[in-house]
């Protein structure tokens, strides 16, 4: 059954308090505080707290309506038909008394062990159900699910009776119809409409309009973004605008009076709907371009990127990188900015005269398949420590002025789809966790986003990401599913292992953590929250 269905209202659910091992029995009349139900105890057993006891709808005979006996006569015992004046399971017999029987005085509440109810163990739902789809190493999610123990996997991956679906894309999820209830709450890990910023097109469409508004807005769209454009064929006017773009430097390149950074008029075409480096191509001609796209004046299918190729990129060892930062967004659209990111780095050199995709594409995809891959750093990456080294050895303030730009980008990014992908109208508990690539350029290390990514690699095929992902997903769902599904009180939650031991975090252990240190960062959830975007 596909997301958002409605339940088989026969069905019993945890309610959102967690699990039930430890749990209070209630004074008579109140409410279970874990169910907003009575509970079990007095539900079913009447008051005074004696199952056997006789039927309260029964008729109680007077003690007044006892018939006396002569004095001197054996007295027989009294029939089981009569009944007693303090409802009791004990067969002795009733004594006359002119006194109304004591009400019974009300157990006081206590805390108490006990097992699930028998209902609950019935439907096997005595836990949180949790659904982890296949693809992007999705047994790294179940492992840190898994880490919480009020949570267990569900049998069904296609039953619609789910706490939790992780999936690799959006599509398909009726966000109007998860539960939010509150014996039940539905969760996934995609925020609607993240296309719109989450393609090139999206990201640069939904920054111009938001700069467009602010008459008196202090940054330009360049400082941000490079210069992007896309188009279906070569007469649409958004070609032919970047077209006539493309001539006119490419004229001032020719005189020498090209504005740094555009001296070599290069440019990227890609394929809209391609991701991970595939289709991608640097041109530096019209023809070329007609080479790569082979578009007619006809067609319209393809929706294809043309975006400015940075030129002047910092670079670290002689060759290009790029950064991945994660952003977490919730279903209130509050944004967190996680305190660690990491590098990705090309396998070559860098040359901006080569046609080699090998050289300007740092796609850990691309990358991998290449025989340099690997031999100057394992998997290619480098740690933020590392690059605040590599930006103070070049001149630089070191890494805090960059991630500072990345904070401020990542901040004008949702600020300009927060009414599109505003998710307040939809009361379930979905997140997302994004992945922003910037880039860093030579000598003034200003900071450019290069896109914005919905369902970002989590494969731990480094020493770097061993340490880094476990941890990035266990503060994520610090921040979201223990806030809407909590767990039991006095329940913990136990250590993350991945392939190689423990991923856990160590106070100075270089080089992931040092440049956090230094920059107040504790052994608490790392996310830092930029605000609230509503």
């Amino acid at each position: 059954m596909e997301e958002g269905n409605t339940l088989d209202e026969s069905m019993s659910f945890i309610p959102t308090g967690g699990a039930v091992e430890i749990s209070f029995e209630p004074q008579d009349g109140e409410t279970h505080p874990e169910t907003d139900e009575q509970s079990p105890s007095e539900a079913d057993t009447p008051p005074g707290g004696d199952s056997s006891a006789p039927n309260e709808n029964k008729p109680v005979q007077k003690p007044e309506q006892v018939a006396k006996k002569p004095a001197g006569t054996a007295s027989k015992p009294v029939s089981k038909t009569r009944t007693t004046a303090r409802p009791s399971a004990s067969k002795t017999s009733a004594q006359p008394t002119d006194r109304k029987p004591a009400p019974s005085k009300p157990t006081k509440p206590r805390l108490t062990k006990k097992t699930a109810p028998s209902s609950e163990k019935k439907t096997g739902l005595t836990k949180y159900l949790y659904t982890v789809l296949s693809g992007n190493n999705s047994a790294l999610v179940k492992r840190v699910v898994r880490s919480r123990p009020w949570w267990e996997p569900q049998e069904d991956e296609t039953s619609a009776n789910y706490h939790l679906r992780w999936k690799q894309s959006g599509g398909g999820i009726q966000y109007g119809s998860l539960l939010n209830r509150a014996d039940h709450r539905q969760a996934v890990n995609h925020l609607p409409n993240n296309r719109e910023m989450c393609t090139k097109t999206g990201l640069v469409r939904n920054l111009r309009m938001m700069l467009d508004r602010k008459s008196s807005a202090s940054v330009a769209l360049a400082d941000i973004v490079p210069d992007t454009y896309e188009f279906h064929s070569y007469t649409d006017n958004s070609f032919l605008r970047w077209k006539k773009k493309f001539q006119d430097n490419a004229k001032r390149a020719a005189a020498g009076t090209a504005p740094p950074g555009w001296e070599k008029n290069l440019w990227i075409a890609k394929p809209e709907s391609l991701n991970r480096g595939r289709g991608i191509s640097v041109v530096r001609t019209l023809e070329e371009l007609e080479n790569v796209t082979k578009l007619s004046k006809a067609t319209n299918q393809q929706t294809w990127i043309i975006q400015k190729y940075l030129e002047k990129p910092m670079l670290i060892d002689g060759r290009k990188f790029d950064i991945r930062q994660y952003v977490l967004v919730t279903n209130t659209m509050d944004v967190y900015f996680y305190k660690h990111g990491y590098l990705r780095l090309t396998s070559v050199p860098y040359d901006d005269a080569s046609t080699d995709p090998a050289v300007h594409l740092t796609n850990n995809a691309v990358q991998c398949k290449l025989d340099h891959y690997g031999e100057h750093e394992e998997g290619n990456m480098m740690t933020y420590y590392q690059l605040d080294e590599a930006i103070k050895a070049q001149g630089g303030a070191g890494l805090d002025p960059v991630v500072e730009q990345m904070k401020a980008q990542v901040k004008l990014v949702i600020q300009s789809v927060a009414k599109k992908m505003n998710a307040e109208r939809y009361k379930s508990p979905f997140f997302e966790v994004f992945g922003f690539d910037f880039m860093v350029m030579a000598e003034s290390f200003k900071v450019l986003t290069i896109e914005v990514n919905t369902n970002p690699a989590i494969s731990t095929c480094s020493s770097i990401l061993k340490k880094l992902l476990p941890e990035m997903l266990d503060d994520a769902f610090s921040l979201t599913l223990d806030k809407s599904h909590p767990p039991p009180r006095g329940t913990s939650k136990s250590s993350i292992v991945v392939a190689g031991g423990s991923t856990e975090l160590e106070v100075g252990d270089p080089p992931l953590l040092k440049w956090g240190d230094e920059c107040g960062i504790t052994r608490g959830n790392r996310w830092e929250k930029l605000g609230s975007f509503l």
